[in-house]
């Protein structure tokens, strides 16, 4: 039985969701450590202990799922769900716009997983029902920060670019170990400087690696460095990433 408590009433509480493979979560210490972080900067009490997952998980029945958990300060909730995910999205790539909601570079909320997530989830509710795969967010300054649960990485002339956190972003696990893994340049974007980029692709810990198509009808052609970056996360992933 869920008790009621302010994760209820006010959002203040936080959620992981971690992609199941091989009997074991992908990243789990990464997800750990972000989730511990952010129920210290709530004030949340409340604990989980990474050996109940790890229970959770090891038998393999969750194999190829995701699995959700969610903290506030009387409540630990387990929930798993298939990945959405297909072949033919990677295939295709997604298709992105800009949405007229604006994320707030200067809430703390931002930066964290929280279960103050409503206006991601609408604005990606509407984007997929007018054809497209995910909102990318401007701040209040006008500036690239994320999608609605996303990064978003632009390439060019075989470098990689990236949103820097300041801009009002969620710091993704699969953002940081392609940020280790290969650098990527931190800067300050606009919608109008997308034509200057060859090629662009969004990460999260459920669908990795995911080619993006276009972006409000500019397009991006050049999949070779998310080709081989999304080969090499793959081949991480089986090695016990």
């Amino acid at each position: 039985m869920m008790e009621h408590d302010d994760g209820f009433s006010f959002g203040i509480g936080a959620f992981e969701t971690m992609l199941v493979h091989d009997g074991r979560c992908i990243m789990f210490v990464r997800h750990m450590d972000r989730l511990r972080g952010a129920l210290e900067s709530l004030g949340v009490g409340n604990r989980v202990d990474p050996r109940m997952l790890e229970d959770e998980v090891s038998d393999g029945h969750l194999d190829g799922r995701v699995l959700k958990v969610e903290v506030s300060e009387r409540n630990v909730v387990l929930s798993d769900r298939p990945v959405p995910y297909s072949d033919g999205d990677y295939a295709r790539g997604f298709r992105l716009r800009i949405p007229d909601v604006r994320r707030n570079e200067s809430s703390p909320f931002t930066y964290m997983k929280s279960l103050q997530y409503g206006d991601s989830i609408m604005e990606k509710r509407k984007a997929k029902a007018d054809g497209f795969d995910e909102p990318l967010f401007l701040n209040c300054r006008g500036e690239i920060c994320e999608g609605a649960t996303t990064n978003i990485f632009f390439s060019k002339g075989g470098r990689l670019y990236t949103p820097e956190k300041g801009c009002g972003l969620l710091p993704g696990t699969v953002r940081s170990y392609v940020m280790e893994k290969f650098g990527a340049e931190e800067g300050v974007f606009f919608p109008e400087d997308l034509r200057g980029f060859d090629g662009c692709f969004v990460t999260n810990s459920v669908l990795g690696i995911m080619p993006v198509a276009s972006i409000d009808g500019v397009g991006f052609h050049d999949r070779s460095l998310c080709d081989g970056i999304r080969k090499t996360y793959l081949r991480d992933v089986e090695d016990g990433l």
